[in-house]
């Protein structure tokens, strides 16, 4: 799939067009639009990740070449510089434990700063709509567009 990029031009004559354009015309420009960005999307994202399967194969490659050389890296005059690295990752093995070691420990800090929307909402609607101390809401009022027969 060969996209190319509207010039700038053009996409301001469109958008000057659609101050003139009924809803029907503006809903079925917009269905088309989403459309067409679902499928560039689908199709870009299958791009990326052939990208990414031969470069994670490239830098296993790399890595085993750097074993075998005994080093931690290359550099290659006019071209780059590989370089072994070391990621930590971390997930929970038992949450009743770790949770507990939390508690214990008085110490929430090992978790990141974020809620789960879902559980506030359960919280609300068995609470009366109050919300838990120290969360704020933010609702943004949004105009969304289903295609007819779509549910």
């Amino acid at each position: 799939m060969d996209v190319a990029l509207m010039p700038a031009e053009e996409v301001e004559a469109l958008l000057e067009k659609t101050q003139g354009m009924t809803v029907e015309q503006k809903m079925k420009l917009y269905l088309r639009l989403r459309e067409g960005k679902g499928k560039i999307t689908k199709h870009l994202e299958a791009v990326e990740s052939q990208f990414k399967q031969v470069m994670e194969h490239l830098e296993n490659l790399m890595l085993a070449d750097a074993d075998a050389n005994k080093v931690t890296g290359f550099t290659i005059a006019n071209v780059g510089t590989s370089y072994t690295s070391t990621v930590d990752k971390f997930s929970i093995a038992n949450d009743a434990t770790f949770f507990d070691f939390m508690l214990q420990e008085k110490d929430i800090g090992f978790l990141e700063r974020r809620v789960s929307s879902t559980y506030i909402k359960e919280y609300m609607e068995n609470h009366e709509g109050m919300l838990p101390p120290g969360i704020n809401k933010f609702s943004e009022r949004t105009m969304r567009v289903r295609k007819a027969g779509a549910k």
